[in-house]
């Protein structure tokens, strides 16, 4: 979480490190979604929801690439 201090040194940031740091939010973004994806798929997995979790899956599953099995 952003403090006063880090407002303040975001602020004064080189216009370089902008799209880095944008970038690093966007990752950041992408990982919490699939965090909460997974934390769906394992309830789904518990509670025996087999569309939702086919649903769930088709969306981690990366594009043109098969699934290892666990």
């Amino acid at each position: 979480m952003w403090n006063a201090e880090c407002g303040i040194w975001g602020r004064s940031v080189r216009r370089e490190n902008l799209g880095l740091i944008k970038y690093l939010a966007q990752i950041t973004r992408i990982a919490q979604i699939q965090l909460a994806l997974r934390a769906l798929l394992r309830f789904a997995d518990i509670y025996c929801c087999r569309q939702l979790k086919a649903d769930i899956d088709n969306k981690l599953r990366p594009k043109g690439k098969l699934h290892a099995k666990h």
